[in-house]
C-alpha cells in the first residue's frame, strides 16, 4: 500500500512508463498511477499498458476502478490544418540529434551513444512517427480546432479520457503557443464540456 503523506488531502502521484513490464508492475505494487504517452502512444500500446496496470493493481489488492490514466500528448492548434503543419515544420530543426546533444542529450556531437541511452537514438524517428497517422499509435493532436477535437474523440474511443497536454514546441514563437492555448480553450474544450472530470 502506498504510504500517505501527512498532508491531507494529498496530490495523486504518477509514474511515467513506456512499455516496461517491470515499471508497470512496480507502479501497481505501490498503488501508484501511470502516465502514458511517448513510446506507448507511438507504438499504439497505451491502452494495453493501462489494462496491464489495472490487472496488476487488482493482483496486488488495490482497486483501480474509476481511475483515469492520463496520456501525455503534444497539442498544437492553429486556425487551419495547413498552418498548424507549417508551424510544426518550422521548428523541426530542434529535434536534430546533434542540436539535442548541445542542450543536454547524452548523445555526443559525433553521434556516439553511451551504453544505457540507446533509446535516445530513436527520438528523431519517434518525433516523426507521431505526425504520421499510419504509423503512430494515436494521431497527433495537431491541426485546426475541428481536427484536434475529432482526434480527442478518437482517444476517448480507445479509453484514454484524461489528456496531459503540452502546448507548442521548444523553439516556437511565444505568440503561436499562446494562440494555440487560446484556440484550444475557446474552440476545442467546450465540445467536451459533458466529459466527467478525473
Amino acid at each position: 500500500m502506498q504510504p500517505k503523506p501527512s498532508q491531507s488531502p494529498y496530490p495523486n502521484i504518477y509514474v511515467a512508463v513506456s512499455a516496461s513490464p517491470e515499471t508497470i508492475d512496480m507502479a501497481a505494487k505501490r498503488n501508484v498511477r501511470l502516465l502514458v504517452g511517448g513510446p506507448t502512444d507511438i507504438m499504439g500500446i497505451a491502452p494495453q499498458v493501462v489494462e496491464r496496470w489495472r490487472d496488476a493493481m487488482i493482483d496486488y489488492g488495490h482497486d483501480p476502478a474509476g481511475v483515469d490514466i492520463p496520456c501525455a500528448k503534444g497539442i498544437y492548434v492553429a486556425p487551419t490544418d495547413e498552418e498548424a503543419e507549417a508551424d510544426i515544420a518550422a521548428v523541426d530543426k530542434f529535434w536534430d540529434l546533434k542540436l539535442l546533444s548541445q542542450i543536454g542529450s547524452p548523445i555526443s556531437p559525433s553521434g556516439e551513444i553511451p551504453k544505457g541511452y540507446e533509446h535516445w537514438a530513436m527520438r528523431t524517428s519517434d518525433r516523426e512517427n507521431t505526425l504520421k497517422l499510419n504509423t503512430a499509435g494515436t494521431a497527433a493532436l495537431v491541426g485546426s480546432p475541428d481536427t484536434v477535437a475529432r482526434r480527442i474523440g478518437e482517444l476517448r474511443d480507445l479509453g484514454l479520457t484524461y489528456i496531459f497536454g503540452g502546448f507548442g514546441l521548444p523553439g516556437m514563437p511565444e505568440e503561436k503557443k499562446k494562440r494555440s492555448i487560446e484556440l484550444f480553450g475557446r474552440e476545442v474544450m467546450p465540445r467536451f464540456a459533458d466529459t466527467p472530470q478525473p
